[in-house]
């Protein structure tokens, strides 16, 4: 009988061990971190395949009036989390201490390097250049070489130095040049051979099959992956361009090719912070004119893009080799519940704590906050997964 009670005992303490564990994986799940890590190990890995949520910047700082080290992250979540750092040093800290960082949050483009203006970039897209990427598979941009396009009879070339390369219609020729007529075709054509690439379609248009949004990236259809993130963006709906048939056939969309709240706003875009414009291209921004981008991108979407300046709470241990540094109730978006200004990415001065030349590891999590709005939210996303998991929407 004593046996009998200490079984059932030990099968009831199981079962809610069971219960426990089974609420706990549905809690981390329902409420999930999203998490990230540097290593100078993997510092050197140049794999195009890997696409970063994390990684180092050179950014400018105000209050030095100088430059430093700064690490960044992307958010991917619209809503309140907590975020923390994990800074693991290369010699052992000595004395407890505390400090506050400052973070600046903005879309990823607002870091990147000013790189010139928009002669410069003009300067670097040669014909001879914009020739080389497009034999390469590389992004290119056309819309200042007017002068390198000929018509021979029905056909519209872009010349390059070494060969002419067919434009397969004249509404990809109106994409890349929207206030240019077709020019006229010459009796004697040129004498360049003919490319086996096509012209395709510019970097950073919208697009639309009639089923879902794409943004041209890198040569690219990526699908945006819901009317939130496309808002986000701080795209207008009106500016969506309808694919014709031939665009949709010669531009097949790959299914990994997804643009979700961590994006980064894709070459081709044009920026506006306050009352300047810039062009993002290649991790880089070229500052133009308004002028300037009504000439050669009056069709462009414009983002404006805005940031929130934060504070993070750091602290250590002697003899440790770890930093943590937190900064509670982040949110991705500057008025929410508006999606727009979206700021996914965190810019973060470890520079004051650590160099980063004495930094061997970062991990970093961002666990979702359990409140109203992030519990609704949360449950609308499990709903979707049930009814498209079982096909009853599709």
């Amino acid at each position: 009988m004593q046996f009998l009670k200490k079984y059932r005992l030990a099968c009831l303490i199981i079962f809610f061990l069971i219960i426990i564990a089974g609420f706990s994986w549905f809690f981390n799940k329902f409420f999930p971190a999203q998490t990230g890590e540097w290593s100078e190990k993997d510092k050197n890995n140049f794999e195009e395949s890997v696409i970063p949520n994390s990684g180092w910047l050179t950014s400018s700082a105000p209050q030095d009036s100088g430059k430093f080290d700064a690490f960044w992250i992307s958010l991917d979540f619209p809503g309140k989390q907590n975020t923390c750092l994990n800074i693991y040093s290369k010699t052992k800290i000595l004395n407890n201490s505390n400090w506050k960082i400052p973070i600046t949050q903005a879309p990823r483009a607002y870091f990147y390097p000013v790189s010139g203006t928009l002669f410069d970039f003009f300067s670097e897209m040669s014909p001879a250049k914009a020739e080389e990427n497009i034999r390469q598979g590389k992004p290119y941009y056309l819309g200042h070489l007017i002068n390198n396009v000929s018509r021979e009879g029905k056909n519209i070339f872009f010349l390059g130095e070494n060969e002419k390369f067919l434009i397969p219609t004249k509404a990809i020729f109106s994409k890349h040049f929207p206030l240019n007529e077709i020019p006229v075709a010459k009796n004697d054509g040129s004498s360049l051979p003919y490319a086996n690439v096509l012209i395709n379609l510019p970097e950073g248009i919208l697009l639309s099959d009639g089923k879902g949004v794409f943004i041209m990236s890198q040569g690219k259809l990526f699908l945006v992956r819901s009317p939130e993130v496309f808002e986000s963006m701080g795209y207008k709906w009106e500016d969506i361009k309808q694919m014709d048939n031939y665009e949709k056939s010669f531009n097949s969309y790959l299914s990994g090719n997804l643009i979700d709240f961590d994006f980064a706003h894709p070459n081709g875009t044009i920026l506006k912070k306050n009352t300047d414009y810039f062009l993002v291209w290649n991790e880089k921004l070229y500052q133009l004119t308004s002028e300037e981008r009504q000439k050669y991108f009056p069709e462009q979407p414009v983002m404006e893009i805005a940031k929130k300046d934060l504070q993070a709470d750091c602290l250590t241990h002697s003899e440790s080799y770890v930093i943590t540094c937190c900064v509670r109730k982040v949110d991705s978006r500057l008025n929410p519940p508006n999606y727009n200004p979206f700021l996914n990415t965190m810019m973060w001065n470890t520079n004051q704590v650590i160099k980063k030349g004495d930094t061997t590891k970062i991990t970093w999590q961002s666990r979702i906050v359990i409140n109203e709005e992030n519990g609704f939210r949360r449950l609308n996303s499990l709903k979707n997964f049930i009814l498209y998991g079982l096909g009853i929407v599709k």
